[in-house]
């Protein structure tokens, strides 16, 4: 099945307005998708701001979350009832560095860091290109990212920067318009636990490569005389998405079902590739639970011997100590996500006419699955955004935990 693709929003170059929780405040905008658009100038002089609602002091159960131009820090140690600590604004993504009140983030072409406690924003670098995509690797140290798009003419090139060397790894022809398959993610880059390792999964490669799935090593990415391509310890052409371990740099990713032969699920590590399960016929949104003993994702269930379509997404497991696969709820759900070591948002979806995004959509409300019970029950949302008019974050929407 297709979906559709969908633009990225453009970088916005204006701090928020410190909140007050009124019909006045000023709303975050809608949530930004993975996918390309064209770059917004960059070298333009901004700061970005930080806002908070009262002193910061927490030290786990913290999410950061994605908006159109800003990040919200929430409270989700209580995954049914989140509430909103702080945002930065202007910011495109971040991660937690280390510590639970020291972030990472990007906005445009600029690197910056942030002290919650202290409320201090520092702009630390500037890159020479502005991305689309980024990712910090665990220790702040790296930043992986994705520029240029399909509408250039130039195509899209994958980098890896730090502290001003800026090493461009390859160069993807341009792509035109194009589907992709339901479910996700279509776009995902991550360093393993370890930072030993990059994964670099994209759904829209052209037919002159790379392959779908690189998992780049990171010693010596930076040096020019080392050639890219020698880097890559792992290379799949049509897989689905991949998930790292919480520790380490064990990688779970999925081979589609091809003619007679069944569809699996491998465990790759440095040290080689094991079968983990088979018989699998779809696969989306990986992520292994934090205290590493279990893989969550969703799996398309059919509703009956006429359905066409693909099936409705349920939440499903396999125990990473004896292969077994189970599916754990009933919800018509989508893309888990731990906030909690024993607590998964995962998007709410209501079935719809069969299309090119499959039999169902999302409808805006986020489910909680309790591992410790078996429970799933509605997350409040309604304290997550500033103001009033602005909408609450979904699953999709969360970047980075610090558990």
């Amino acid at each position: 099945m297709l979906a559709g693709c969908t633009s990225a929003p453009a970088v916005s170059s204006s701090p928020s307005t410190k909140p007050s929780l009124s019909p006045a405040a000023r709303p975050i905008p809608s949530a930004p998708s993975t996918e390309p658009a064209p770059a917004s100038p960059t070298d333009q002089p901004f700061a970005t701001t930080l806002n908070c609602t009262h002193p910061y002091n927490s030290t786990h159960g913290v999410a950061l979350v994605s908006y159109t131009g800003a990040i919200g820090v929430l409270d989700v140690s209580n995954g049914l009832k989140p509430f909103l600590l702080c945002w930065f604004s202007p910011a495109q993504g971040a991660a937690f560095d280390q510590a639970a009140n020291q972030v990472v983030f990007w906005a445009g072409n600029h690197l910056g860091a942030i002290d919650l406690t202290a409320g201090k924003v520092t702009m630390t670098d500037t890159l020479p290109a502005t991305p689309w995509q980024g990712v910090f690797s665990h220790d702040g140290s790296l930043f992986a990212y994705r520029t240029g798009d399909g509408t250039t003419g130039t195509g899209m090139s994958m980098h890896v920067y730090h502290g001003g060397v800026d090493r461009m790894l390859y160069q993807q022809a341009e792509l035109g318009g194009h589907g992709g398959p339901i479910g996700g993610p279509l776009d995902r880059l991550e360093f393993s636990a370890d930072d030993q390792y990059l994964l670099d999964f994209y759904e829209f490669r052209p037919t002159s490569g790379p392959d779908t799935l690189l998992v780049y090593q990171t010693g010596g990415i930076l040096v020019a005389s080392v050639p890219a391509d020698s880097l890559r310890r792992l290379s799949v052409n049509q897989a689905g998405p991949g998930a790292w371990s919480p520790k380490g740099s064990a990688l779970f990713y999925f081979v589609p079902p091809t003619g007679s032969t069944p569809g699996k699920v491998l465990w790759w590590e440095p040290s080689g590739v094991l079968e983990l399960a088979s018989g699998i016929d779809s696969w989306s949104w990986p992520v292994v639970k934090p205290q590493g003993s279990e893989l969550y994702y969703n799996e398309w269930v059919s509703t009956g011997p006429n359905d066409q379509c693909g099936g409705l997404p349920h939440l499903w497991r396999i125990d990473l100590g004896n292969a077994k696969r189970s599916q754990v709820s009933d919800a018509v759900a989508s893309h888990p996500v731990f906030v909690t070591p024993s607590f998964v948002w995962m998007n709410e979806e209501r079935p719809t006419q069969c299309g090119i995004g499959g039999e169902s959509a999302p409808d805006g409300v986020i489910l909680g699955y309790d591992l410790a019970n078996g429970s799933t029950k509605q997350v409040d949302m309604s304290l997550t955004v500033p103001g009033v008019g602005a909408p609450q974050p979904n699953s999709g929407w969360v970047v980075d935990v610090w558990l």
